[in-house]
Formats: C-alpha cells, sequence, structure tokens
C-alpha cells in the first residue's frame, strides 16, 4: 500500500458499518496510523482476500497487476475500484472491460478529481455557458512531491511515467470537453534536482474532436505548484487552481470577474469518491467513472508518448 492505498484503507476504516482487510506484497516499511492498525484485517495473500468474498475491493498495486486483479474481482462478482491508470496497456484495460461487460461486475476507476468541489463547479459552470463557447485549453501540472513520497521509488530505468501517473489529466479534460482526437508532444530529461524520473517534462498539443485545441505541461519539477487550468471561450475566461480550491470567470463583455472558493481537504474529496464507491457496491448508484472512461485516458497516455517519440501529430482511437 503507496500514499494512496494506505489513504484509502485510512478512510475506509473510518467508514460507519464498513469492515476493511488488507493485503500487501511488500509489506516491510509498511506504516500504518494507529487507528487504521486497530480495524485493519492484514491477510497473507491476493487470493485470500478475495476468499474472503469482500463486497467492494480497492485495487492500488503497480499498473501492471491492475487489469489481473481486478478481472479476477470480476469474476467473482465483486465491485472494484481500481486505481489509475486502469491497466499498463490499452489491451489489458481492452479486456478488463470485456470480462467486467460478461459478468456484469461494476468497476471504477480512481480519478478522484471528479469528486473535487472545484473540478465540479468548473464543469457547473461551463455547462451552464459562463465563458460561452469554449475554444482553447491550458493545463499545467507540477508534480515533483510524486517523487518524493512515493513508498516504492520509480526505476531509474522505467521511462514515460508521467503521463500514466497523471493520467487524471486526459480523463478530466475529456469530462469536461470530450474526446480528445489527436496530440502532439516533445519530452526531455532537465534538470538536476535529486530525484529524476525520465522525462521529467513533457509539453504538448491537443484537438478534441468538438474542434478545441489547447496544450498542456507536465513536470516532475515543480514543488507545490499543483494543478491549474484555463479555458478561453468566446464570451469569457476561466481560470482553476485546483490543488487549491479556486475558480474565477472572467466576462469579456463587461470585463466583470467572479471568484469562487471551492477549497477542501484532500480527505473530503477521497472520502467522497469512497462513499460513491459504497454505494455502487450496494446497487444504489452507478460508476462516475468507468473503466470505459480509463480506457480512454489510457489511450491518450500511449497517444503522448509515441508523439514524444515519433513526432508529429498522433491519433487517438476515440471508440470504445
Amino acid at each position: 500500500m503507496g500514499s494512496i492505498g494506505l489513504r484509502h484503507a485510512r478512510l475506509l476504516a473510518e467508514s460507519p458499518g464498513v469492515r476493511v482487510a488488507a493485503f500487501d506484497a511488500a509489506p516491510h516499511g509498511l506504516q500504518l496510523p494507529p487507528a487504521v492498525e486497530a480495524t485493519l484485517t492484514i491477510v497473507s495473500s491476493f487470493e485470500e482476500l478475495l476468499d474472503a468474498a469482500p463486497d467492494a475491493l480497492v485495487v492500488a498495486t503497480p499498473d501492471a497487476l491492475h487489469a489481473p486483479q481486478a478481472i479476477e474481482a470480476c469474476r467473482r462478482g465483486i465491485t472494484v475500484l481500481v486505481e489509475k491508470p486502469v491497466a499498463d496497456s490499452v489491451a489489458a484495460a481492452e479486456e478488463l472491460a470485456r470480462v467486467a461487460a460478461q459478468s456484469g461486475a461494476r468497476v471504477l476507476v480512481g480519478y478522484v478529481l471528479r469528486h473535487y468541489a472545484v473540478l465540479r463547479r468548473v464543469r457547473e459552470l461551463l455547462a451552464d455557458g459562463a465563458v460561452g463557447t469554449p475554444v482553447s485549453v491550458h493545463v499545467n501540472l507540477g508534480a515533483y512531491e510524486t517523487l518524493r513520497v512515493a513508498r516504492n521509488r520509480f526505476s531509474e530505468t522505467d521511462r514515460y511515467r508521467l503521463p500514466y501517473d497523471y493520467s487524471h489529466e486526459w480523463d478530466y479534460l475529456q469530462w469536461l470537453l470530450g474526446p480528445v482526437a489527436e496530440v502532439a508532444a516533445v519530452a526531455r530529461l532537465a534538470g538536476d534536482l535529486p530525484l529524476r524520473q525520465d522525462p521529467n517534462v513533457i509539453n504538448g498539443v491537443v484537438a478534441f474532436d468538438s474542434g478545441v485545441t489547447g496544450t498542456f505541461h507536465l513536470d516532475y519539477v515543480q514543488e507545490g505548484q499543483g494543478r491549474r487550468l484555463d479555458v478561453v471561450g468566446d464570451r469569457g475566461t476561466l481560470r482553476a487552481d485546483l490543488a487549491r480550491g479556486r475558480v474565477t470567470v472572467r466576462a469579456h463583455a463587461d470585463a466583470l470577474t467572479r471568484s469562487y472558493d471551492c477549497s477542501e481537504e484532500r480527505d473530503v474529496a477521497f472520502g467522497r469518491q469512497l462513499s460513491h464507491f459504497l454505494d455502487v457496491a450496494r446497487g444504489v448508484a452507478v460508476p462516475l467513472v468507468s473503466v470505459e472512461d480509463g480506457l480512454r485516458a489510457l489511450r491518450v497516455a500511449d497517444a503522448v508518448v509515441a508523439a514524444c517519440d515519433g513526432g508529429g501529430w498522433r491519433s487517438v482511437d476515440v471508440r470504445i
């Protein structure tokens, strides 16, 4: 259990009426908060975890295990929350989608940003026409702290982690603006920070199926900068600081600026995600982020890598 797995375990253990069991293949150095340690059952294998017939399962393992473990849970009819990216390859994600459909098991993907109050407000504002028709978008993400807080350090030979670790961007952009059709991108390993993942800077251009175009910047260099999103429309401009929970909208006609404070602790959004997860397991809700959404985000990440390696524009398959 890395930082996300530990957060899920802690918040689920604090949920009324929920009993939590966990398996960690690398238990050495696992430090659980005392309140969690007192309520969490640790089992000796993944099979033992499934044999306990849980109502729901969180898969927060390394990417290569996401699809195989989620598929096994689906075959047993268990509702699954699989962390992002949904799989380590498009083929594995497509197989998970097929098994989920055949078994009827419900699968959610851990794009928690959709549960952030600030991003929900952005979606509402765009839907209400606050900026008119969107014409352009820009994303800026700085995430050096991801390398710093990781429990299991990334291999220095494991390239292109950035567009997959932060496939959040490909999910929420498509949630807000529709399918991505094409991308172009460049990447490099820059600077001399103590922790480096190759590449640690990616810049690119994105074209949506709707005709909206924009740019993105992702890096493992900035610390404390978080996420920023700008949307330009024909009637105004929206700027969102997703890390700090603030949104401003400036109307072109009268230069009037409206501000929204949607700040909240990260646990609130994660708790909202897990509450939704439990509702899906109980059969009273449908997944907000489906396995198909995870597949769409993974295809964009693959296209970004292909563009970085081969140059030019790369098409994204929008079919499901």
